[in-house]
C-alpha cells in the first residue's frame, strides 16, 4: 500500500511537471492555448456526431422511412464531419510551427542558463549528466519516447479522451452499473501495471542510459571527428573503440531487457484482461438485441459508444504512461533549470555587493594600471583531498613580463585559472589594484583581463569571426594586428581573404590553418581584445622551443605597455621576461630574473641546465 501511495505521489509530481510546462507555454503565447482549448472541444464533440447522427438516421429508416429527412441527417452528419477535420487539419499545421518556436524559446533559455554556470560546474560530470537528461525533451536520444511535440499533443489528448469518456458514461450507464464498474477496474488494473512497467523503465533511462550514452558518444565522436582521424588511422584504433563501444552497448541492452521484459508481460496481462471484459460487454448487449430488450438503434448507439469508450481509455492510458514518463524527464529539465537559476541569483546577490563603480582611472598610463596580488592563497579542487596550490604570494606590477615555469603538474595552470577567475581561492584573496577579484561585476573584470590558452580553439567561422566575434572594429584595427603577427600573405593567398571559412564542418571549400597559423589567430584575438593585462597559457607548447621563442619575444614587442603573464615549461622562452616564477608541487620554490636564478642554482638552473643539454644533444643527434 506504501509502495502505492509513493508511487501516486510521484504520478502527481510529474503531472504538475506538465502543467508547469504549460504555464512557461502560456507566458510565450496565450493565444495558442486559447486555441487549444476550442480545439480539446471540438475534438470531444467529434464522435458524438456520429453517435447521435446514426441514432436518428437509423430511427429514421426503421419508423417513417422518409427518404429527404435520411439523407438530410446524412448530409448533416458528413457536413459536420468535414468541417470538424479540416478545422482539424489546420490546427495541426499551426500546431507543428508553433511548437517549433516553442522549442527554440526553450533551447534558448537552457543555453543562455548553462552559460551562466561558472567554469567550476560545467566541469562537473554530475551537471553534465543533469543537462544531457534536460536536453531529452528537446532532441530525444536514450529517451526516444519523450519529446516537445508528443507531450503538448499527448496531454491535450487526454483531456479529449477524459470528457469523451464521461460522455459516453451516461449512455454505457443505462445498460447497468455493473458493466460500467467491470469496465472501469479493468481500465484501473490496466493503469496501474503499466504505470508500474513505465517506472522501472525510466529508471533505466536515469540511471543509465545517459551515463552510458554519453561514453557511446564519445566513441562515436572519435570515430568520425576529423580532429581525431590521424591518431585513430596512424595508431589503428578502430578495433579498439569499437570494442568498448560493444562493451556499453551490451551494458545498455543488460539494463533494457530488464525494463522490457517487465513491460512486456504487464501489458500482455493488461491487454488480456481488456479483450475479456470487452468481449463479454459486446456478448451482453447481443444478448440484449436478441431478446428484444433493445432496439436496433440502440444497438447502434451502445456499440458506437461502447467503441468511443474503449478508444478512450486506451487513449486515457496511453496518454497518461507517455505524459507520466514526459513528466518524469520534465523533472530533470526543471531540476536543472533550478540548478542554473539558483546559480545565475547567487551571482546576482554576489554582484549586488559587488563595485558596480570600480575602473581604471582614466588619467593613468595603461602599463602604470594594473597590478595584481596574490594574498595567501591556497585551492583545493572539489572532491579532492590535497591541495593544489598552497601558501601563494605574489605580486604583478603594472607593465611587468612575468613567466611562470615548473614542470608539468606544479600548479601554473591552476593559478592562472584562479587569476581568470574560473575557480575561487579556497583561501586567501586575489586583489586587482587592492581590490578583491571577486568583488567586482565579472563582466568588467574580463575587460581588463584576457588570455590565450594552450588548448585554444578555432571555430567553424570566418577568419575575422574569430578574430573580432559579435565587437565592432575597424578595417585599421585589423590590418595593423593582421601586419604585425605577420598574417598578412597567409591571408592574401586565402579564397575569401579575411571571410574565408575556418574548418570543413560547414562548408567543403572551408580551409584547415596549420598549427602555428592557428595559434597566430589565438594571439591575434587577444591584441584586438586590447586588454591592459594578457596571460598566454602555454599555446605554443606544440611548437620547437626555438619557434615559442620567437613568438614570445615578438609577443613581448607587440603588449609592451601591457601587463604579461607567460606561462611555460620550457625555461628558455622566458629570459626576456623581468621576473621568473618558479612553481613546484603547488608552491612558489624561486622567484627572481633569469641571471638571478642562475646564480641561485636552485630548481630554475636545474630545469634550465638540463633542458639546454637535452635540446643540445638533439641538435647533435640530427
Amino acid at each position: 500500500m506504501s509502495k502505492l501511495l509513493a508511487l501516486t505521489k510521484e504520478m502527481m509530481v510529474y503531472f504538475h511537471n506538465i502543467f508547469r510546462l504549460y504555464q512557461k507555454i502560456w507566458t510565450f503565447d496565450k493565444l495558442y492555448v486559447v486555441i487549444s482549448g476550442l480545439l480539446i472541444a471540438m475534438r470531444v464533440i467529434h464522435p458524438f456526431n456520429g453517435i447521435l447522427f446514426l441514432k436518428w438516421i437509423v430511427d429514421e429508416l426503421t419508423g417513417q422511412a422518409r427518404l429527404p429527412e435520411t439523407l438530410l441527417l446524412i448530409g448533416l452528419m458528413c457536413g459536420i464531419e468535414f468541417i470538424i477535420r479540416s478545422l482539424d487539419s489546420i490546427f495541426w499545421t499551426y500546431e507543428q510551427k508553433k511548437i517549433l518556436r516553442f522549442k527554440t524559446k526553450f533551447l534558448k533559455e537552457i543555453n543562455l542558463k548553462t552559460m551562466n554556470l561558472s567554469y567550476q560546474q560545467i566541469e562537473d560530470p554530475q551537471m553534465i549528466d543533469d543537462r544531457q537528461k534536460a536536453m531529452e525533451i528537446f532532441y530525444p536520444g536514450q529517451a526516444h519516447f519523450m519529446d516537445l511535440q508528443n507531450t503538448i499533443i499527448d496531454s491535450k489528448q487526454l483531456i479529449v479522451n477524459t470528457l469523451q469518456l464521461f460522455g459516453v458514461i451516461a449512455i454505457l450507464l443505462t445498460l447497468g452499473p455493473v458493466i460500467f464498474i467491470v469496465l472501469l477496474l479493468t481500465y484501473f488494473v490496466s493503469l496501474i501495471l503499466n504505470t508500474i512497467a513505465s517506472h522501472k523503465e525510466f529508471n533505466v533511462w536515469s540511471n543509465s542510459l545517459v551515463h552510458i550514452g554519453r561514453r557511446i558518444g564519445y566513441f562515436q565522436e572519435l570515430s568520425t571527428d576529423f580532429a581525431y582521424a590521424k591518431e585513430m588511422r596512424m595508431n589503428q584504433l578502430g578495433q579498439w573503440i569499437e570494442d568498448k563501444m560493444q562493451y556499453y552497448f551490451k551494458q545498455v541492452k543488460k539494463d533494457v531487457t530488464k525494463a522490457v521484459h517487465a513491460f512486456t508481460w504487464m501489458n500482455i496481462i493488461s491487454n488480456t484482461l481488456q479483450v475479456i471484459v470487452n468481449g463479454g460487454v459486446y456478448f451482453y448487449i447481443g444478448w440484449l438485441a436478441y431478446n428484444a430488450v433493445i432496439s436496433l438503434s440502440e444497438i447502434v448507439v451502445y456499440m458506437t459508444s461502447l467503441g468511443v469508450f474503449v478508444n478512450a481509455l486506451f487513449g486515457i492510458t496511453a496518454c497518461i504512461i507517455s505524459l507520466q514518463k514526459a513528466g518524469m524527464h520534465l523533472s530533470t529539465y526543471f531540476k536543472y533549470l533550478q540548478t542554473v537559476t539558483l546559480n545565475e541569483a547567487q551571482q546576482q546577490d554576489d554582484e549586488s555587493t559587488q563595485d558596480s563603480n570600480w575602473s581604471i582611472d582614466p588619467k593613468q598610463e595603461i602599463k602604470t594600471s594594473i597590478k595584481i596580488e596574490f594574498v595567501d592563497v591556497w585551492f583545493q579542487y572539489p572532491n579532492q583531498e590535497e591541495y593544489t596550490l598552497k601558501h601563494i604570494n605574489l605580486t604583478i606590477n603594472p607593465g611587468e613580463k612575468l613567466a611562470i615555469v615548473g614542470e608539468n603538474g606544479a600548479g601554473k595552470t591552476t593559478l592562472i585559472k584562479l587569476l581568470l577567475r574560473l575557480y575561487k581561492p579556497t583561501k586567501g584573496k586575489i586583489l586587482i589594484n587592492g581590490t578583491d577579484i571577486h568583488d567586482l561585476h565579472f563582466d568588467d573584470y574580463t575587460n581588463y583581463i584576457t588570455a590565450v590558452f594552450q588548448d585554444f580553439n578555432i571555430l567553424n567561422f570566418s577568419l575575422l569571426h574569430n578574430i573580432v566575434f559579435d565587437n565592432e572594429y575597424s578595417d585599421e584595427s585589423i590590418a595593423e594586428i593582421i601586419r604585425d603577427l605577420n598574417l598578412e600573405d597567409t591571408i592574401e593567398k586565402l579564397p575569401h581573404h579575411l571571410h574565408t571559412e575556418l574548418g570543413r564542418l560547414f562548408h567543403q571549400e572551408g580551409v584547415e590553418l596549420s598549427g602555428g597559423q592557428q595559434q597566430k589567430l589565438a594571439i591575434a584575438r587577444a591584441l584586438f581584445k586590447d586588454s591592459p593585462f594578457i596571460v598566454l597559457d602555454e599555446p605554443t607548447a606544440m611548437l620547437s622551443p626555438k619557434a615559442e621563442y620567437e613568438i614570445y619575444t615578438n609577443f613581448s614587442g607587440l603588449t609592451k605597455d601591457k601587463t604579461t603573464v607567460y606561462i611555460s615549461h620550457r625555461m628558455s622562452s622566458c629570459r626576456f621576461c623581468d621576473r621568473i616564477i618558479v612553481m613546484k608541487m603547488g608552491e612558489i620554490i624561486e622567484i627572481g630574473s633569469h641571471e638571478q636564478l642562475m646564480r641561485e642554482r636552485g630548481e630554475y638552473e636545474r630545469l634550465y641546465t638540463t633542458q639546454a643539454e637535452f635540446y643540445k644533444n638533439l641538435e647533435v643527434a640530427k
